[in-house]
């Protein structure tokens, strides 16, 4: 039997037009047996709709939208980028281990089930601690160097193969678009529902097609931000929506931000050709193996455990201060200096979040 689910569903909480008890009975109307309620910074909908659920039949999953932060990692690429990463970052660790004479227990694929995750190499502790300061450096710091040698590898590749096939996809994206749409109005235009307050929030209706801004007309991202820069103070749209054709005009806050997403969105039905699809796959694993193989880097390096940079933290200070103290006793007090160090970061940058 199938089942039919929507889990992106707002209320009158946020956007919405329905309360949590109407969305319910819109849902049950619609066939649906299980919605999801995301309103933009609230879950006050959450046990209403809830409630609503199971007095009909429907199964309702709480979640929250948080604006300002556009950022979702593919499944796919992502999932493959990130093995890449993680198998390369624990082969160099052993490839430097039995460079300078350590033994390497075991290296190997840590497995979900059947389902590959990330890597791992052991090698010998006793052999490596005993070993000189240098070379206990090198076997750390091996990881996320070839991170870093990746993430330029991989820029340089992904520059060539844009380069390369620019023309083609560009070309055929235009006969798969539908347009460019107004999907979202945020109340706030910073980051995670921070900043300045949108002029335009409340006043505009979404899912509706952007047809022309400024005089421009809008058939991707690049005209709609080259249109949009032709005025600094507002941006007069021609919109398409279930009520016909309107003009609308917005504005600016201090922030000089609209506080609007747009979307381009493709046509239904389409049948894209295997070559298509795979060079955006290619394009999409590039990308998101250079970006997330940089962040694996620059976490490595942060100077405290269990990252390798706290590992090497404690033998590079520990070479030239505290001789007084005995070798675990100084590792422990280094360690424990910069974990208190990343956890005071950590916590003024999440003080804005509540003050």
């Amino acid at each position: 039997m199938e089942r039919w689910s929507d889990l992106h569903v707002h209320t009158k909480y946020s956007d919405g037009l329905f309360t949590p008890g109407e969305v319910i009975t819109h849902a049950k109307n619609k066939g649906l047996s299980c919605i999801a309620i995301t309103d933009h910074d609230s879950v006050q909908g959450v046990d209403e709709a809830m409630c609503a659920g199971n007095g009909n039949g429907i199964e309702v999953i709480p979640g929250v939208e948080i604006p300002g932060v556009p950022i979702s990692i593919p499944f796919l690429s992502g999932w493959l980028s990130l093995f890449i990463i993680m198998v390369l970052h624990e082969l160099a660790h052993g490839v430097l281990a039995r460079h300078i004479g350590v033994r390497v227990k075991s290296f190997g694929l840590l497995l979900l089930g059947f389902f590959p995750i990330g890597a791992f190499t052991e090698p010998d502790e006793q052999e490596l601690v005993k070993s000189k300061p240098r070379d206990q450096l090198k076997v750390y710091a091996a990881g996320p160097m070839i991170n870093f040698y990746l993430t330029v590898f991989v820029l340089i590749l992904s520059i060539i193969f844009a380069s390369l096939t620019n023309s083609y996809l560009v070309t055929e994206q235009a006969g798969f678009t539908d347009g460019l749409y107004l999907a979202e109005v945020t109340e706030f235009t910073g980051l995670c529902g921070e900043g300045p307050k949108s002029l335009n929030y409340g006043l505009l209706d979404t899912n509706v097609k952007i047809l022309y801004l400024n005089g421009v007309e809008i058939n991707d991202y690049n005209s709609f931000y080259y249109a949009l820069s032709l005025d600094s103070i507002s941006a007069k749209l021609l919109l398409e929506g279930n009520e016909g054709i309107y003009l609308e005009e917005l504005y600016f806050n201090s922030d000089g931000k609209l506080g609007i997403t747009v979307e381009l969105r493709e046509k239904a039905d389409i049948i894209k050709p295997f070559k298509y699809s795979f060079y955006m796959f290619i394009s999409e694993l590039l990308r998101w193996l250079w970006i997330l193989s940089l962040m694996v880097a620059i976490f490595n390096f942060l100077p405290s455990e269990p990252f390798d940079g706290g590992k090497m933290a404690k033998i590079i200070l520990g070479s030239f201060i505290m001789k007084r103290f005995a070798e675990k006793k100084k590792r422990r007090l280094i360690g424990l200096f910069f974990g208190s160090l990343v956890l005071l970061f950590l916590i003024i940058n999440l003080l804005p979040l509540f003050f």
